[in-house]
């Protein structure tokens, strides 16, 4: 992947930002979280069915040791990874394979769920093979129709990702 200077001096700014990723157990999933700690971009933390994620990781030739917690259902994998960006053990959240309806529930949970602000949103950041750029896609379905707080509260969570 090749990126502007400018933004791979930004993103080397940030290394090592440990990431939760809930339901890994996923060809794609997995590729893309290789690729992001390969360019030193992030630490990754695969919560899944630890069998199928090792044999995934074997299968795309990942011959790095990465931290993987074994989960006993994808409901207690997305409850763990939440968990742990509440107790600040990582910084960012990543949705693997999984209903979006039981990776919500999680976020949500009023105990240890990490909703701390009134609108919820999220970011997604992609690459097209043989561009020069990331894009980020935010909000493509989780707030539908929102008024100008809302627009607000959206952007400056973008601005922040």
């Amino acid at each position: 992947m090749r990126l502007y200077p400018y933004l791979m001096s930004l993103l080397n700014n940030h290394t090592n930002i440990r990431c939760a990723v809930a339901c890994a157990e996923d060809e794609a999933v997995l590729s893309a979280v290789i690729q992001a700690y390969k360019l030193n971009l992030i630490h990754p933390v695969l919560y899944g069915n630890q069998l199928e994620i090792d044999k995934i990781l074997k299968d795309l030739k990942c011959l790095d040791h990465i931290e993987i917690i074994n989960c006993e259902s994808k409901e207690n994998a997305c409850q763990l990874a939440v968990q742990s960006i509440s107790l600040g053990l990582n910084q960012l959240l990543m949705k693997g394979l999984v209903d979006t309806s039981i990776f919500l529930k999680a976020v949500l949970n009023k105990e240890w769920g990490i909703k701390d602000k009134p609108v919820l949103s999220h970011v997604c950041v992609a690459t097209i093979p043989d561009h020069d750029k990331l894009y980020f896609i935010s909000d493509s379905a989780m707030n539908i129709l929102p008024d100008l707080m809302t627009k607000k509260a959206i952007i400056e969570n973008a601005v922040g990702v």
